[in-house]
C-alpha cells in the first residue's frame, strides 16, 4: 500500500513537472492552440452553414404563404359563384311575377287608352300600382337583373329564341317584331333568354306553266289541231276528212 501511494505521488510529481516545462517552452503552447486564420474560418463556415439554413427557412414560408393565398382566392371563388348560382335561382323563380306585374301594368295602359280616362278611385289604385312598379324596378337595377329591350333588333342565339315568323318584306330578315315573353339579364349574363317573333320575306309566287297556243276554233266552236288546220279549204273552210288532200 506505501508502494501504491509513492507510486501516485511520482506521477504527480512527473506531471506537475510536465506542465512547468511546457509553462517554459512558448512553441509547445503554440502547437497545441488552434491559430486566429483557422478559427476565423471555422466561425465563417458556422455562419455559412446558418445563412443557407434561414435562406431555406425563408424559401419554405414563402411557399406556405403562395400557397395560403392561393387556397384563400380559391375559396372566395368557389364562394362567389356558389352565390351567384343562388342568386340567379332566386331570381328566376321570381320571373313570373315580374311577368305578371308587367301585364297588369300594361293593362291599366289600354284601360286608359280605351276609355280616354277612369274613375278617381281606378285612378288611384293604378297610381299605387305604378308607384309600386317603379319602387320594384329600382331594387331590380340594385340586384343587377335587367329585362332585354330587343324590339326592332337582329335576331341573336346568344339572347333570344325563335317562336314565329311574319312575312314582311319592308324590314331585313330575321328583324324582331313582337316579344312573346320578356327575357331578361342577370350581371350582363342571360337568366332567361327572349321569346320572339322574326319577320322574313315572302314567298315568291311561283310563275305559272305557259299556255299552249290556242287554234281557231272550228264550225263546232271547238279548236282544230295541227292536222285539222292542214286540211282546212283555204277558199271555203271546210275541212276536208279525205287522208290524199293536203
Amino acid at each position: 500500500m506505501a508502494d501504491g501511494k509513492k507510486s501516485e505521488a511520482n506521477n504527480d510529481a512527473s506531471k506537475d513537472g510536465k506542465d512547468a516545462k511546457d509553462a517554459k517552452n512558448p512553441k509547445a503552447q503554440d502547437q497545441q492552440a488552434p491559430k486566429p486564420e483557422e478559427k476565423i474560418k471555422q466561425l465563417e463556415e458556422l455562419l455559412k452553414q446558418k445563412d443557407k439554413k434561414i435562406t431555406e427557412l425563408e424559401s419554405d414560408l414563402k411557399w406556405a404563404r403562395a400557397d395560403f393565398d392561393n387556397f384563400r382566392k380559391s375559396t372566395e371563388r368557389r364562394m362567389d359563384v356558389e352565390k351567384e348560382a343562388m342568386n340567379g335561382k332566386l331570381m328566376k323563380d321570381l320571373l313570373p311575377f315580374f311577368d305578371t306585374f308587367d301585364k297588369a301594368i300594361q293593362a291599366a295602359k289600354e284601360i286608359v287608352d280605351q276609355d280616354g280616362g277612369m274613375s278617381d278611385t281606378l285612378k288611384k289604385f293604378f297610381g299605387g300600382l305604378e308607384s309600386l312598379y317603379k319602387n320594384l324596378n329600382d331594387i331590380l337595377e340594385t340586384r343587377n337583373l335587367k329585362r332585354m329591350s330587343p324590339l326592332g333588333k337582329k335576331f341573336d342565339y346568344n339572347y333570344h329564341e325563335v317562336m314565329a315568323q311574319v312575312e314582311d318584306a319592308s324590314l331585313p330578315e330575321d328583324t324582331i317584331v313582337q316579344v312573346i315573353q320578356q327575357g331578361w339579364l342577370l350581371n350582363g349574363k342571360v337568366l332567361r333568354p327572349a321569346m320572339v317573333a322574326v319577320s322574313r320575306k315572302p314567298a315568291k309566287a311561283e310563275t305559272p306553266p305557259p299556255e299552249t297556243a290556242c287554234n281557231p276554233p272550228d264550225a263546232t266552236g271547238q279548236g282544230l289541231s295541227s292536222e285539222a288546220m292542214k286540211k282546212k279549204d283555204p277558199g271555203t273552210g271546210n275541212i276536208h276528212t279525205d287522208p290524199d288532200i293536203s
